[in-house]
């Protein structure tokens, strides 16, 4: 399997920069993010934005019942954040895990490309 190319840790001047530097090199690399989480909670002004591989799987079981569907889970392990340096204002792009554990989407299939 051929490997994925993490987006480079870099610093940019606002989470909208960031964010399009991410999701233009999903889509330049063969895969897409979800938000998996952002802080403070409860806060309109977010410092941290956690994402993962749109391949990564919540391990929620619900006991409602569920008609059997197909996934594209494959547990990937691919995570990073999106952070704001206190001191600068800047915004850093971090890898915290590089690693993907599938073949790159094909362009033009991924679900998470139709919505950019």
């Amino acid at each position: 399997m051929e490997d994925i190319t993490p987006p480079p840790d870099l610093l940019y001047g606002s989470y909208e920069e960031a964010y399009d530097a991410l999701k233009t090199h999903g889509m330049h690399h063969g895969y897409g993010f979800v938000l998996k989480r952002s802080w403070p909670h409860n806060s309109i002004a977010k410092t941290r934005y956690y994402y993962h591989c749109d391949r990564f799987r919540n391990n929620f079981q619900s006991t409602a019942k569920v008609l059997s569907t197909s996934t594209r889970s494959t547990e990937c392990p691919f995570k990073l954040v999106v952070f704001k340096i206190k001191d600068s204002g800047q915004w850093k792009l971090e890898v915290q895990d590089k690693r993907h554990n599938h073949p790159r989407s094909i362009k033009g299939f991924n679900p998470q490309h139709s919505l950019y």
